[in-house]
């Protein structure tokens, strides 16, 4: 009797401490979009799209991991065509070389802070999100459009697996992609760095 009710203690527990995270990470969430928009934001640059759906645009994040688990070069630089084979000849020599050691030191900051199961996890998520506009900035003009003609997008974060750290993708027309690194510290979302200009 007594250990049936310890685990019906055990599991309202982990109920009400699920449901507890889950209304903290939604929170979370708006915290830091509404700081990114804080950072991106522009007279006149101020409208932004909000991904729906946490699968797309996650290229970048994936390019990124095989480049820095795999040895898979982030691209390649096309230097002729072979005409007999019918296949492009790809720069790998010094230029290359160098490249891949400017992007090692780019993409550092990530490196520092995020595991290979945290870049993992977030390359597995796949799950569609409603956004509360009443909770957002109130200075940006909402756009359904999600081209990349005009204005900014902005990416639901991804949380470390231990919740302590925050990335938030903004994709803007104008200066391609940016991951904003956060850090919780004390309760609060600090900046600690990004990366701009990804191609």
């Amino acid at each position: 009797m007594q250990k049936a009710v310890k685990l019906v203690i055990k599991i309202y527990l982990f109920i009400l401490f699920s449901g507890s995270i889950n209304s903290q990470t939604i929170e979370d969430n708006y915290l830091l979009i509404n700081k990114v928009i804080e950072l991106t934001r522009t007279e006149s640059d101020s409208i932004y799209k909000l991904l729906k759906s946490v699968s797309s645009n996650k290229d970048k994040l994936e390019k990124y991991y095989n480049f820095n688990y795999f040895n898979k070069p982030l691209y390649r630089e096309v230097i002729d065509y072979d005409e007999q084979k019918d296949s492009l000849i790809y720069d790998d020599g010094v230029n290359q070389k160098k490249r891949e050691h400017l992007w090692s030191l780019k993409y550092a900051i990530l490196d520092s802070i995020f595991t290979k199961k945290d870049i993992e996890y977030f390359l597995q998520q796949n799950e569609v999100w409603v956004w509360n506009t009443d909770k957002l900035n109130d200075s940006i003009n909402l756009s359904n459009d999600n081209s990349l003609s005009f204005g900014n997008i902005i990416h639901k974060p991804y949380y470390s697996l231990n919740h302590k750290y925050a990335i938030v993708q903004h994709i803007s027309a104008k200066t391609f992609t940016s991951f904003y690194i956060f850090k919780k510290e004390k309760n609060e979302w600090l900046k600690i760095g990004s990366i701009k200009n990804i191609w």
